[in-house]
């Protein structure tokens, strides 16, 4: 048998009998979001079904409306994308932590950092 198949036969085994994937790096349900500011692609790893669908439906939703917040809260233009992905991902799963980019891998929040923010302009005119 070859590798695929034995974790296909591993990742079908970790699932319980309600849908629930306990160990987070064998799950099979997974979003990805890539980020324009870095130019890296995120994978989120979900204990079910029910929660990747619902991380998915609320992505668009919730990106916005932190913005928007972050942005009333310090009258400037702030996008905290990122950290808004972050925020709802913890909020959702709450069975573990898993997010895959490239070959780096978190598996706790501890792990995660958030690298600020850079000032650059707003398409004013230079004088």
């Amino acid at each position: 048998m070859n590798s695929d198949c034995q974790k296909a036969k591993r990742t079908i085994s970790s699932i319980s009998r309600y849908g629930v994937a306990y160990d987070l790096e064998l799950s099979p349900y997974g979003a990805s979001w890539f980020d324009e500011v870095s130019g890296s692609e995120y994978e989120f790893c979900f204990s079910t079904l029910k929660h990747r669908d619902k991380f998915v439906s609320m992505l668009d939703k919730r990106i916005p409306w932190m913005n928007d917040s972050m942005s009333r809260r310090f009258h400037v233009v702030v996008d905290v994308s990122a950290a808004a992905v972050l925020q709802l991902y913890m909020q959702i799963e709450t069975r573990g932590f898993l997010i895959r980019c490239g070959d780096e891998l978190w598996q706790s929040p501890e792990e995660v950092s958030l690298a600020g923010l850079r000032i650059k302009s707003a398409g004013c005119v230079k004088q």
